[in-house]
């Protein structure tokens, strides 16, 4: 993969220039955020104070309802005209709706002043621009950390200044700078590139077409495609926003009404909590990440157990109910709060990254804006609702209350991730997805099912690159001791020595000896990759594993296909659904098959016995793969393949290539 951006300018030095643009994003917006609180209770009036709250939740719902549907149309303009016209136009909005606040003197100017919020969208740009610049897994993971660590500098500096300058009495001039540094900002925004998206390396005219062709889809299915492909995880971002929403809407209040913090206080406390966040991004994320669980679906889980434990012990310590806040002196109530506010904020960080880091690789490279911005309309449609929600849960139920509601949640999502994900055998197809196609064989003179792309292996390789970049799906030394414990147990004593083979010289294996739709079957499937690929090609492909952690994986891996639809009806690829089986091999019945493959490298010779009693009940002419040869009678050697492996850098291996003969007579 290269990057091309425009002149001089390297990835790298794109790179750090978005995160200088976050940082002045941030220190501009946090600069007024601390004193909005205050400004509304100096306009509504000091007598009113629950007047105040209801306006100071309205206030959070006009711009986040703004926000929500922008999104998804800021998305969309950053995907046709890039990251640079994105970040200008995020920026003059900006400055307008700071020039607005400076000058607010009523309730309506203030609503007023959120209105220019439908351009305010420098995170969202910022997040497409790094999904574009770095490569899919660990890179990119750790780029949209250092983002949310870049946000969180500005976050440090710009409500502790602004709470400095309001505690003075003047609640404008920090609107008033924020415009300037906006105004700053987007001038600085031409240095970016004016297309930051990686290419493979493919000719001008395939990048061209595909581009072209891509174009043509409506926005409407644009989003359709990324509903599709990550509307689960989407989902959880959403029921898991709601919670987040509730409780950092109505912080401020809760710092300022229930603990009594002053102007001063709460800018203190909010560049404390973005240092903090600062912290955890540049520092812990990655070992927190690792010890949350490593791969994306375990790390989003763990993620949200925490938060349900935290915002539990929260409501504890802040429970009318058990006495515990009035035993409490004022000083260790503050301290106990803002001790368990931080450590939510790990939680916070990780999973939010861990969404979005996965979400970006379930799409296609030309969506990743639609998809990101898709994100913030979710995350902004929480948000409509959730201050106004939290303001009266708080106010009728108290502190308690609000962090056992926003606990709940996150309970109510556990449980639905265990139903979804955990509980539900993660098999991509049943045996009803073959149902009606047994009187079809055999398959060998069926009619191509790959489209105009049958013959042109770079389409479907390229896909599947996609769908397992950086996703973890590969083999994981974390998953050795229970895979080494679960193989052992049913004799299969060297199998942790995981390998694979060259996915373009498997696919010309297959395109050698079948046509689509025969069936293939894979014993030994590990992450899934050819099985994947054969069913990208059009055969029905069934891969057979006995270890749940690549068995998962590759089931997985199966629904990442999903961000290619797009491509694959553009290039007129018709893939057919994969089916996974956690199961031995030693003991299925693969009888059906039209080729099997076998990577028998470390296979015993009671293991080869027993795969070949298997195979001899194949039909006649139906082929077997392996790196050993089959014992016994029943099997013609018709030749060798000598195929690129993941275990030996340079040379091939050689694979025997036999024809099945039939059980003996």
């Amino acid at each position: 993969m290269s990057i091309k951006p425009d002149g001089w300018r390297s990835p790298s030095a794109s790179l750090y220039l978005v995160y200088g643009l976050v940082v002045f994003y941030a220190l501009c917006y946090q600069l007024q955020a601390p004193l909005e609180p205050f400004l509304v209770e100096r306009l509504v009036g000091k007598d009113n104070a629950s007047e105040a709250s209801v306006s100071y939740g309205r206030l959070q719902s006009l711009f986040s309802g703004i926000q929500m549907f922008a999104s998804l149309l800021f998305g969309h303009i950053l995907d046709k005209a890039g990251v640079r016209v994105g970040f200008i136009l995020n920026f003059m909005a900006c400055a307008a709706t700071y020039f607005l606040l400076s000058i607010t003197d009523s309730m309506a100017m203030l609503y007023a002043s959120k209105i220019p919020g439908i351009g305010m969208a420098g995170f969202l740009c910022a997040q497409t621009a790094v999904s574009e610049l770095t490569a899919a897994g660990p890179e990119r993971v750790q780029a949209l950390g250092r983002l949310t660590t870049a946000y969180t500098l500005g976050g440090i500096v710009g409500p502790y200044c602004g709470g400095l300058l309001g505690a003075k009495g003047d609640y404008f001039l920090s609107a008033k700078l924020a415009m300037l540094g906006s105004i700053l900002a987007a001038a600085g925004c031409i240095l970016l590139p004016s297309s930051a998206k990686r290419t493979a390396d493919k000719s001008e005219e395939d990048r061209e077409a595909k581009t072209n062709a891509s174009e043509r889809l409506s926005w409407v299915s644009r989003i359709c495609i990324v509903l599709r492909a990550a509307g689960f995880l989407s989902m959880v971002k959403l029921i898991t926003s709601t919670s987040n929403s509730m409780a950092s809407a109505t912080q401020s209040l809760v710092l300022k009404n229930e603990l009594k913090f002053a102007e001063a206080d709460l800018g203190f406390f909010m560049s404390a909590q973005f240092a903090f966040g600062a912290f955890s991004n540049a520092v812990l994320l990655g070992p927190v990440t690792e010890l949350l669980g490593g791969a994306p679906r375990f790390v989003v889980r763990n993620c949200i157990v925490g938060m349900a434990i935290g915002y539990c012990f929260q409501a504890f310590l802040n429970s009318d109910v058990a006495g515990i806040s009035y035993l409490m002196q004022p000083i260790v109530r503050q301290c106990s709060f803002v001790a368990m506010a931080l450590l939510l904020s790990i939680f916070q960080y990780s999973l939010a990254t861990s969404i979005t880091a996965e979400n970006t690789q379930l799409v296609p490279e030309d969506m990743k804006g639609t998809l990101i911005g898709m994100e913030h309309c979710i995350f902004s449609a929480a948000r409509v609702v959730t201050p106004a929600m939290g303001i009266n849960i708080l106010n009728e139920y108290g502190m308690g209350g609000l962090y056992a509601s926003c606990a709940s949640i996150f309970i109510a999502t556990y449980i639905l991730w265990v139903v979804a994900q955990e509980t539900q055998e993660p098999q991509m197809a049943d045996e009803a997805a073959f149902e009606g196609e047994d009187n079809k064989r055999p398959h060998w003179d069926a009619p191509s099912r790959c489209g105009a792309c049958a013959g042109d292996l770079q389409v479907p390789l390229s896909l599947l690159s996609r769908a397992y970049a950086g996703t973890g799906f590969g083999d994981d030394a974390a998953d050795w001791e229970g895979y080494l414990a679960v193989e052992n147990a049913n004799g299969f004593t060297n199998s942790a020595l995981y390998g694979e083979v060259n996915e373009q010289d498997f696919a010309e294996l297959l395109r050698d000896h079948l046509l689509p739709p025969a069936r293939v079957y894979d014993l030994g499937s590990g992450t899934g990759k050819l099985v994947n690929l054969a069913a990208v090609l059009g055969f029905r492909a069934t891969g057979v594993e006995l270890e749940p952690g690549r068995h998962h994986r590759a089931c997985s891996a199966a629904k990442a296909m999903l961000r290619v639809q797009a491509d694959v009806a553009l290039e007129g690829l018709q893939p057919v659904q994969p089916r996974f089986l956690l199961a031995s091999f030693l003991d299925f019945d693969f009888s059906d098959a039209d080729l099997v493959w076998a990577n028998s490298v470390v296979f015993s010779p009671a293991m080869m016995e027993a795969v070949a009693a298997q195979a001899r009940k194949m039909r006649p002419g139906a082929y077997v793969v392996s790196h050993k040869l089959l014992p016994g009678p029943g099997f013609e050697p018709c030749g060798d393949a000598f195929l690129r492996v993941s275990w030996r850098p340079e040379g091939r291996v050689c694979f025997k290539v036999q024809k099945v003969l039939g059980e003996p007579s």
